[in-house]
């Protein structure tokens, strides 16, 4: 009798065994597809470390372009403080492009 107890719970114990194999198979599995999905997929860690390279390099060429707008508009405002500009715009105000074009000055009458 105590015989076929220990057989009946050998075989319990095997097929908990067997039951645990396949349940941590598939919980090994489904974590493995997991990682490779986290790696490999559209938003992975590879393409974010792509990602962080490319804003890298954008953010030293946004950083070169401060500097040469910075640099343009240092240049515009020196112009513009110039009397070059101001006869420019005296100019380009009584319609003068050439230095030997003379204003003509009409009397309106009223």
């Amino acid at each position: 009798m105590i015989s076929i107890f220990l057989v009946l719970g050998r075989l319990k114990n095997s097929s908990m065994f067997r039951k645990l194999k396949t349940y941590n198979f598939i919980f090994i599995f489904i974590i493995i597809i997991g990682i490779f999905y986290n790696l490999f997929s559209e938003k992975g860690i590879v393409n974010l470390l792509k990602n962080d390279e490319i804003i890298s390099k954008k953010q030293i060429l946004l950083s070169q372009k401060k500097g040469i707008k910075n640099d343009l508009e240092i240049r515009i405002s020196s112009f513009m403080d110039s009397e070059v500009y101001k006869e420019l715009i005296l100019k380009e105000k009584l319609f003068l492009k050439n230095e030997n074009d003379k204003v003509i000055f009409y009397e309106l009458d009223n």
